[in-house]
């Protein structure tokens, strides 16, 4: 085995400046970014770049995705790759940790698979996908609500109060003095408070949503 593997980011659209975007980028590991290109179809690449082979072994691989100092560093590159070449076509992200034995074992995975990844990158292009998160503040269980005597089962044992002219009633709590199984009180739900939204854009109109995994 190579002292490399091939990390793969990305499927992507061939656009004008589209290899050019990639020469600044770095991603995992700190490894320049390159595209492989379908020798079939210029219209598709696949975003690259070279990791040490060490790290992508599938048992040191287990152990890693445990360590989540590495996991955040590898997440935060691959996801920057994605976002940076999102500014220039239409992306079909890879999951995380998908590597190859070298660039001509990911260009063959990138030819056989050529028509479902253009037909996804077709159906996604100039969509926008948006993280969105809500915060709610959860309200306090009601008490035990007074129902109207004439609501209660006849045989339901009730602590009698008085409320607006009306007769209301409680099912008593004492351990000696509960209502009958199977009876209970109409329960009035307060829902909880909406406390905040908080959207961002995760891709561009260009950009696509998560793929599932390619081996």
């Amino acid at each position: 085995m190579s002292d490399l593997l091939t990390y793969a980011y990305a499927v992507v659209r061939s656009a004008e400046g589209l290899r050019e975007a990639t020469v600044p980028l770095r991603g995992v590991a700190d490894s320049p970014v390159s595209l492989v290109t379908d020798t079939g179809d210029d219209q598709l690449g696949l975003v690259v770049s070279h990791v040490p082979g060490q790290d992508f072994q599938e048992d040191t691989l287990k152990q890693h995705l445990e360590d989540l100092e590495w996991l955040e560093a590898v997440a935060r590159a691959h996801h920057g790759v994605i976002e940076a070449l999102g500014e220039h076509t239409t992306v079909l992200p890879l999951r995380l940790a998908t590597v190859y034995l070298d660039d001509d074992r990911a260009r063959e995975v990138l030819e056989a698979g050529r028509t479902m990844f253009a037909e996804r990158l077709a159906r996604l292009s100039e969509h926008v996908e948006w993280g969105v998160k809500i915060y709610v503040e959860p309200s306090a269980a009601p008490a035990a609500p007074a129902v109207p005597t004439a609501d209660l089962p006849p045989d339901a044992p009730t602590c009698a109060t008085a409320g607006n002219s009306k007769v209301f009633a409680t099912p008593c709590t004492k351990r000696h003095n509960r209502p009958p199984s199977g009876w209970r009180p109409r329960a009035a739900s307060t829902p909880p408070t909406v406390s905040g939204i908080a959207y961002s854009r995760v891709f561009s109109p260009t950009r696509a949503a998560p793929s599932a995994r390619t081996s």
